[in-house]
């Protein structure tokens, strides 16, 4: 996937997490055409280099602040982005724990919940 992500940002001129964040936000067509169906996360190499840029850069994609992130909100919007965040965590090979300590000290079960949510999120969307 990170080979055809990178095709596609420089097809558009665009860097690759800004070609990310789009496609999140507009889920844009692939480069045949088709609706994206499967939900986009970057490849871990392709966000920052320390756990701090890494978590920054997970915010900046999903579209929301560090601060928000962190906070005790629960309101669905906020929620959504929070799942969002730690899928790209998750997939970068951030421990359930470690991920639960970066966004506020939550407990892992609240992290694991967090991103069960985000993947029944993304197959209603699909759907």
């Amino acid at each position: 996937m990170h080979n055809r992500l990178t095709d596609m940002a420089k097809e558009r001129g665009v860097t690759l997490s800004t070609l990310v964040r789009r496609l999140v936000a507009a889920q844009l067509e692939g480069p045949t055409g088709a609706p994206i169906e499967e939900p986009i996360v970057p490849a871990p190499s392709t966000v920052g280099s320390t756990p701090r840029g890494l978590l920054r850069e997970a915010c900046d994609i999903a579209g929301i602040g560090l601060d928000e992130a962190r906070s005790r909100a629960r309101g669905m919007e906020v929620s959504q982005r929070r799942w969002h965040v730690m899928a790209i965590l998750s997939e970068a090979g951030w421990s359930s724990v470690k991920i639960g300590n970066a966004l506020g000290g939550r407990d892992h079960t609240t992290v694991l919940h967090g991103l069960g949510r985000w993947k029944e999120f993304n197959q209603e969307r699909a759907a």
